[in-house]
């Protein structure tokens, strides 16, 4: 087996001599005998790039990247990325796994790979990849319309339960279009209790308290936490279910005597029903 240190040794030689191309070829003989060298590895795609061999610089940096990222080698794989990267040569793998590691240092840049990411995902149909894309897009820059696209690829992608969970983030971030949201998202999960929630008190504010009464029922009870049964109380008696309510509201009232709306609100509407039968 060849001595690899003295391939090294004479490719340090000619390099100190000018010779180029005679060290590349020495370093690339010394891959061949250790293939895990990376110092070698480095040393010859170095060389590759300075003497214009595209081809073999992008190939020979790809691996070195692929190697550092899989050891969470972050400061050398991001090194060889932008090298990588000028070459124009990056996957789209190797693209989601940079950004990830410039988060911190460089939010605008990781932003624009997964924006690239999530978008080559989705046109190889690696929806599995697509979603952890996007995943770590709103993430790192929570906007409304980005958790809107993010619930409508995850829909699409038959992952109903994160995209009713992203819908409901769309509809926190942009109350305008929180009828549209937490409707979609309810559809898809209707055991998303937050959802629910949203959903009902939306539903109430828009002048709708059957819709509301609906699907607060199946979700609501005695022991429910206490904003479930107000939004209930609220949603029945604006739909003239006032027996209905009033165990919740006597509930509600013992556990918060301050609260004085709700048996006021009750006592009318028992009223009202009362003259109305």
């Amino acid at each position: 087996m060849p001595d690899i240190h003295k391939r090294i040794e004479k490719a340090e030689k000619y390099l100190q001599k000018g010779k180029q191309e005679d060290a590349l070829n020495e370093y690339l003989d010394a891959l061949d005998d250790d293939p895990n060298n990376e110092y070698v590895r480095q040393t010859a795609a170095d060389l590759c790039v300075t003497l214009g061999k595209s081809k073999e610089a992008a190939g020979l940096l790809s691996d070195l990247f692929n190697a550092q990222a899989a050891i969470n080698d972050q400061a050398k794989a991001i090194a060889n990325y932008k090298k990588l990267a000028r070459l124009g040569t990056p996957t789209i793998d190797q693209t989601f796994k940079y950004a990830q590691f410039i988060e911190k240092s460089d939010k605008k840049q990781a932003l624009e790979g997964y924006k690239v990411s999530v978008d080559a995902f989705k046109a190889a149909d690696r929806s599995a990849e697509a979603l952890d894309a996007f995943k770590h897009l709103v993430t790192l820059e929570a906007t409304g319309k980005h958790y809107q696209d993010y619930a409508e690829y995850a829909g699409s992608a038959g992952d109903k339960k994160v995209a009713a969970a992203a819908f409901l983030k769309w509809a926190q971030l942009e109350p305008s279009s929180a009828s549209t949201a937490l409707a979609r998202g309810y559809k898809l999960d209707n055991t998303n209790a937050e959802l629910a929630l949203a959903h009902a008190t939306n539903l109430i504010a828009i002048g709708n308290p059957a819709e509301a009464v609906k699907v607060l029922k199946p979700i609501t009870n005695d022991s429910s936490p206490a904003e479930f049964r107000e939004q209930y109380v609220l949603a029945l008696l604006a739909d003239g279910h006032a027996t209905e309510a009033e165990p919740f509201v006597w509930t509600l009232y013992q556990a918060k005597p301050q609260r004085m709306d709700e048996p006021s609100a009750l006592v009318s509407a028992l009223l009202r029903q009362e003259n109305s039968s």
